[in-house]
């Protein structure tokens, strides 16, 4: 029967041995089952993480081959598995190109330690940040590399036309043919061009350092800059445009034109003021020229009916009454 093992007559003590050896062996069966499934399972979830990051990721040995790679690579990369699995890393990012002295993963594998550049694949112009990651050995010695590469070429695309919206910018700013100013909410410089140092009669300076915008215009229109600002900040008014005189250093006045606006923030924000000014001086000493050259015309025209009146006065005095009326 099923106890035809046991010796006879029945030994407990042995039984109960036995029995005890047949349990754990059965509870060490159990347990290594149950740690194979955890391994399994921790196995099957590392690499549903590996697989789900978006950077590329691949891991060469110390010849540079690539022994794993997650999904990103193939779906990045447009290739199969077997076409990435055993071939060098610098074959696969730089599109077959013999650079694998300068190449992340050499210098890594070299110093030993993590390195990060950029790298262009010359086949695509595409652009890739390269991280790279020692793994070692129980001796010590660096067996792997972990190399994570991002495709960055959108990035370098905006960079780069920033720094042409940039330069384009600081070109503009610098060769206006007007004065620009960016002035802070509370009336303080924050850069200006050089034509606007010269129009102003100030250096850059001491115009950054020491003065605002109402340190340097004429006392009579201070209540008004305010009022005007305030309404640019509450948006009442977009733009606002005036002249304005200024006092030089040495003490005369200029007339300046100004156009004002407010820059906000992404969120609305009040930033900054941009003002525009212009040298009106010119104009307005013609304009007074012309003022003035009126006022003498009108003068000297009430002066020749006076005299005119005056003479016909004396010949015929009805007539002169109504000459004198007419030209008033």
């Amino acid at each position: 029967g099923a106890f035809s093992f046991i010796p006879k007559p029945f030994d407990m003590t042995y039984l109960i041995v036995t029995i005890k050896r047949a349990m754990e062996k059965q509870r060490t069966i159990f347990d290594n089952r149950m740690l194979y499934n955890k391994t399994i399972a921790a196995k099957k979830e590392w690499e549903n993480t590996f697989d789900s990051i978006s950077e590329m990721i691949s891991i060469q040995d110390e010849d540079l081959n690539i022994i794993k790679c997650n999904k990103a690579v193939s779906m990045n990369l447009n290739l199969e598995w077997k076409d990435i699995i055993g071939r060098k890393c610098y074959e696969i990012f730089l599109c077959g190109l013999d650079n694998k002295s300068n190449y992340p993963c050499r210098k890594c594998l070299n110093a030993r330690k993590p390195g990060k550049e950029e790298v262009e694949n010359l086949h695509t112009g595409e652009v890739y940040q390269i991280s790279t990651f020692p793994t070692y050995n129980e001796e010590g010695q660096v067996s792997s590399i972990v190399n994570i590469s991002r495709n960055i070429t959108d990035r370098k695309q905006s960079e780069k036309e920033l720094r042409e919206s940039e330069s384009r910018f600081r070109n503009t700013f610098k060769m206006a043919g007007v004065g620009i100013a960016h002035v802070s909410l509370n009336g303080r410089f924050l850069r200006l061009n050089k034509l606007c140092c010269e129009i102003l009669d100030h250096s850059e300076e001491d115009i950054m350092r020491l003065l605002t915008s109402q340190d340097i215009t004429h006392a009579n229109k201070i209540t008004n800059d305010i009022t005007f600002e305030e309404k640019l900040i509450s948006g009442k008014q977009k733009i606002h445009s005036m002249e304005k005189r200024f006092i030089h250093q040495n003490g005369t006045i200029s007339w300046i034109l100004i156009t004002v606006s407010l820059v906000r923030d992404t969120e609305g924000n009040p930033k900054y003021f941009i003002y525009i000014l212009k040298d009106i001086t010119k104009r307005k000493q013609a304009e007074e020229q012309i003022k003035t050259g009126i006022d003498r015309l009108k003068t000297t025209l009430d002066g020749i009916i006076s005299a005119l009146s005056s003479t016909v006065e004396q010949r015929d005095p009805y007539t002169a009454g109504h000459q004198r009326r007419v030209s008033q």
